[in-house]
């Protein structure tokens, strides 16, 4: 679902365990505000491994500035963009992806932006997946 090798995902649950809170909610809290799901949730790129892509290739902005690490961690407030001058091909194929966008992301698919209006309600992310099923392997 997020395209994370075993360690990236056993990391992310020990950060999750050490944050204050309930570990399976920042858990995946975490998980979904790692650039790469943000800009595949949003809808500038089609799929994850499109969305990794397009990061590593330079191809997406937060704030203003290029960042190419996938697992770069969005905070609300922060602005995802495409260059439309630049990357006429990206912007084009990010304007004619269609998804569900959650909530908590503001996107202007005209101009690929996407902003990260807040965090996630605890249920409010979209995911077929059992999280407390994912803790507690970890958590052995």
């Amino acid at each position: 679902l997020y395209g994370l090798t075993e360690k990236q995902l056993k990391l992310t649950y020990q950060d999750a365990k050490r944050s204050k809170g309930q570990t399976d909610y920042i858990f995946l809290k975490n998980l979904e505000f790692k650039l790469a799901s943000v800009v595949y949730r949003s809808g500038l790129a089609p799929t994850i491994f499109a969305a990794k892509q397009v990061v590593s290739h330079r191809h997406i902005k937060v704030d203003g500035k290029i960042i190419d690490r996938a697992s770069y961690r969005v905070k609300p407030g922060q602005v995802i963009s495409i260059d439309v001058e630049k990357n006429p091909a990206i912007a084009n194929l990010a304007k004619n992806t269609n998804c569900e966008v959650p909530p908590y992301f503001e996107v202007d698919k005209e101009n690929c932006k996407v902003t990260v209006a807040r965090e996630p309600a605890q249920g409010e992310i979209p995911c077929a997946i059992e999280v407390m099923k994912v803790v507690e392997f970890y958590a052995r």
